[in-house]
């Protein structure tokens, strides 16, 4: 920096730039980020904020193409009943009550009833039988009362499996009757809740693709099912014969093929049916399960079901268990 006289003074002049050019640079770099970040927010807060609703008189002046369908009227419960007779509305409502406070032979009774009725219209025949087969389910696997249950007290050299014989009952039964988790480890003195010969009976509807089953003659549940192909499963009476969990004795070109396999079609249960009465034999048939690796090969006269479902139909059903075809 040097200083100078003349004409209009003393004055000086500097070797380096004037720096204020700098710093106005750098007020406008920091307004424009404050700018940028001020979008940004307002632009988060305009997403984040619910549409506006169109005001009805907008709305309401919509072309016909652009007005939303109205919803239709929800079905009332109250309607419905009041539209049925006034004996069977009652038993519904009553059959209802009773299992919704837990008094499962009393809903069982009349949810039995409720399905005999001729004016129990088809679309509330479905939901009937779920509230039956729930109501059931219960008796069938804790030691709620119902007819026919007792109890038995565990004598020394006892087994669960001999237990359940004596009782017309599967092991498995008993022991989601009386929550065991090991069968073997029963106690002498002990007490169980058994069901003394329980009189079950399965019907499989080939037309309707049904397989039900009944106690003392009333429905407990019902499961889809296949039947052979064309009318490759008999008709007629026959009897639960052999029992087996993960079948592996299908046999392909005189082969034995395990469980799992591609070409072993009965799935996770097999329940064989053994003539009975006047019916004539008709080769190896049975209730199987699908085979979840080749689920869409049927097999010949047998009925196919669910593996869920005859798992399920398994543990009730003992060996003897009266079986119609029709």
């Amino acid at each position: 920096m040097a200083f100078h006289s003349g004409q209009f003074g003393t004055y000086y002049d500097d070797d380096h730039k004037p720096m204020w050019p700098w710093f106005v640079i750098f007020c406008c770099v920091l307004a424009a980020l404050g700018l940028i970040l001020m979008g940004i927010s307002h632009a988060g807060r305009k997403r984040k904020a619910p549409p506006a609703e169109t005001p009805v008189e907008h709305r309401e002046a919509l072309p016909d193409a652009q007005q939303p369908a109205p919803a239709p009227p929800p079905a009332r419960e109250e309607e419905r009943l009041s539209a049925l007779p006034e004996a069977l509305r009652l038993q519904l409502v009553a059959a209802d009550q009773a299992t919704r406070e837990g008094f499962n032979q009393d809903a069982r009774e009349r949810w039995l009833a409720v399905l005999r009725d001729p004016m129990l219209p088809d679309d509330m025949r479905g939901g009937a039988e779920e509230k039956l087969a729930e109501v059931t389910m219960r008796l069938l696997t804790t030691s709620a009362p119902m007819p026919g249950k007792a109890t038995y007290a565990i004598k020394p050299g006892d087994a669960l499996s001999k237990i359940a014989r004596q009782h017309g009952v599967t092991q498995e039964m008993l022991m989601r009757m009386n929550n065991l988790a090991d069968p073997s480890r029963i106690v002498a003195g002990r007490t169980l809740t058994v069901i003394n010969n329980p009189k079950f009976s399965l019907r499989v509807d080939r037309a309707a693709g049904q397989v039900s089953l009944f106690l003392d003659n009333g429905l407990v549940k019902r499961w889809p099912a296949q039947p052979g192909r064309g009318d490759a499963t008999p008709v007629g009476a026959f009897t639960v014969g052999n029992k087996i969990e993960r079948p592996s004795w299908w046999l392909v070109d005189g082969t034995e093929v395990p469980y799992g396999h591609a070409e072993n079609i009965l799935g996770s249960r097999w329940m064989g049916l053994a003539p009975a009465g006047k019916t004539q034999a008709a080769g190896n048939i049975g209730l199987h399960g699908t085979n979840d690796r080749n689920p869409q090969r049927g097999s010949g006269g047998s009925v196919r079901m669910k593996n869920a479902d005859i798992e399920e139909l398994y543990w009730m059903v003992p060996q003897g268990t009266p079986v119609t075809i029709e």
